[in-house]
């Protein structure tokens, strides 16, 4: 008899979980609060900006103690997007001669590529630097492309220097 009623509990409670029949819940509803949207500048309907906002883009307003540097990195004629790279240190040997680079991310000036290769270095502080790629994985300093020498760069304040387009026919990233 124990066994029986064991059986006839097991069957009342497991039954329900197996059915296929979905178990209804009330539904609820929640309030949307209406939100006043700001006009899109050129879309239909939007009548003038407000003055005080209208027309405000962020701008940025170089140092003049500090320095720029700009350029545009490509590999085999293709746009490197989205790679970090870094202004790393110069290392110098007791006599004063530049031998290795160093690279302190947390410190060092870095940039980010854009979707056309683009690079700019903002308020980087006077010295001398070298340019290092950092694709996460691995750092690796980068040579100047027509040779086997390091791109090497003194600046002073206010410069503002244009390496121009590197074109590498490889680099240790993967293919853009």
């Amino acid at each position: 008899m124990k066994l029986f009623n064991l059986f006839i509990l097991l069957i009342l409670v497991i039954a329900p979980a197996c059915s296929s029949k979905p178990i209804s819940t009330p539904e609820q509803t929640f309030p949307s609060p209406t939100l006043a949207a700001y006009p899109i500048v050129g879309e239909e309907g939007s009548g003038d900006l407000h003055p005080a906002i209208g027309n405000l883009a962020p701008t940025w307003t170089p140092d003049a103690q500090l320095s720029q540097v700009i350029g545009r990195l490509l590999l085999r004629g293709k746009p490197v997007a989205d790679l970090n790279l870094y202004l790393g240190g110069t290392i110098k040997d007791s006599q004063g001669l530049e031998f290795a680079a160093s690279l302190n991310r947390l410190q060092d000036p870095t940039a980010l590529t854009d979707k056309d290769g683009n690079f700019h270095f903002m308020n980087v502080p006077p010295g001398r630097y070298v340019l290092i790629i950092d694709n996460v994985t691995s750092v690796s300093l980068l040579m100047d492309p027509t040779g086997n020498q390091a791109i090497l760069l003194t600046l002073e304040p206010g410069d503002k220097k244009d390496l121009g387009v590197l074109d590498y026919t490889d680099l240790p990233i993967a293919l853009p």
